[in-house]
């Protein structure tokens, strides 16, 4: 384990040495992370490249570290709309992991016996490919239908790209849905239209940018 002071906070992070890794290589590795951990406020934006973590940053050109990011967006004027963005840098891209989100939504429907546009619980409102930040993504829209009409949202992106590159990381995944209530999933009635729920969608993924 390691302890590390910087500005008013104490850093600590640790791991054991396995079969991969012996105690030296950690020890190395474990002073190289202290020489450049500094403190840093949450809402500052570093200017060289490196790793932000809470409070803290690690100053790094190589991109060695494994990188897993995950935001969720609540809209207070829309109560039941979840929107959400994971990437996962040093992700496998091999087998399944490399099927595109088209190829695996087309899967899934087959085996459960939807047959589209006759399907009446579930409808397609877009599906295809989708750049996004540059990005060479595919979507799928879909509309889970209830008895009184539009039941709730279900907003799919994802992009595939190389397992750990900066640019175009291993797993990019966007979320957005509708009805949400707690967390959950399908507790209300969505409060968009098709038409708002894609409007908002198109709108949130325009927004986002890659940040060098």
């Amino acid at each position: 384990m390691s302890f590390v002071p910087a500005g008013t906070h104490v850093f600590e992070f640790g791991w054991g040495s396995g079969d991969e890794e012996s105690a030296d290589q950690i020890i190395r590795q474990s002073a190289d992370i202290a020489r450049n951990l500094r403190a840093r406020d949450n809402t500052e934006v570093p200017k060289g490249p490196g790793a932000c973590i809470d409070l803290g940053f690690i100053a790094e050109t190589t991109g060695k570290f494994q990188e897993i990011f995950s935001a969720g967006v609540h809209f207070p004027s829309l109560p039941d709309v979840s929107f959400s963005v994971m990437s996962n840098k040093d992700a496998s891209t091999d087998g399944p992991n490399g099927v595109g989100i088209i190829a695996r939504h087309e899967a899934a429907m087959r085996d459960q016996g939807v047959v589209f546009p006759f399907d009446t619980g579930l409808t397609r409102l877009r599906m295809g490919k989708h750049i996004v930040n540059g990005w060479n993504g595919e979507e799928v829209l879909l509309r889970h239908n209830g008895k009184d009409g539009v039941m709730i949202h279900e907003f799919m992106w994802e992009a595939i790209g190389k397992t750990g590159d900066l640019r175009h990381p291993a797993a990019v995944d966007i979320n957005l849905d509708t009805g949400v209530a707690a967390n959950t999933k399908y507790a209300v009635k969505g409060s968009l239209t098709d038409d708002e729920a894609v409007a908002l969608w198109d709108k949130l993924l325009s927004s986002l940018r890659f940040r060098d």
